[in-house]
């Protein structure tokens, strides 16, 4: 029982962990807006998803974004590559860590997560997505 014990609380504790890990990962990437900013500069692959609601992307969202609603991540991933740089965000960071969660489920490799939009520091686009 008390090897059962141990045995359940190292697998949290590692759970844990790994996903304290790749949080770390993804800020560390991403400290700043202007980080963020220069990665779209350079890198015209990304791809930057707003996981927003349809009105909050209309109210303003990062250029360059594409929405893609968190809750229709696991019925409709994005169509790219499963090893695409993909960079998500919402408005406060709780549906981006949800969105990168599901799309690292899916077996997308590369995606980051940006947090929220309140730390965009730069405009923002406004208008129904295309």
């Amino acid at each position: 029982m008390k090897l059962k014990y141990i045995l359940t609380l190292s697998i949290l504790l590692f759970s844990g962990a790994v996903l304290a890990a790749q949080g770390t990962q993804s800020e560390t990437e991403l400290d700043h807006w202007e980080d963020l900013r220069n990665l779209l500069q350079e890198d015209e692959d990304i791809l930057l998803l707003d996981v927003r609601s349809l009105p909050e992307y209309e109210q303003g969202h990062i250029p360059g974004a594409t929405l893609l609603p968190h809750v229709n991540i696991p019925g409709n991933p994005p169509q790219v590559p499963k090893d695409t740089r993909i960079i998500v965000y919402c408005r406060s960071g709780n549906r981006s860590a949800q969105a990168l969660r599901m799309l690292t489920e899916q077996g997308f490799s590369n995606v980051s997560d940006f947090g929220g939009i309140y730390r965009w520091e730069g405009e923002l686009n406004r208008g129904s997505a295309p």
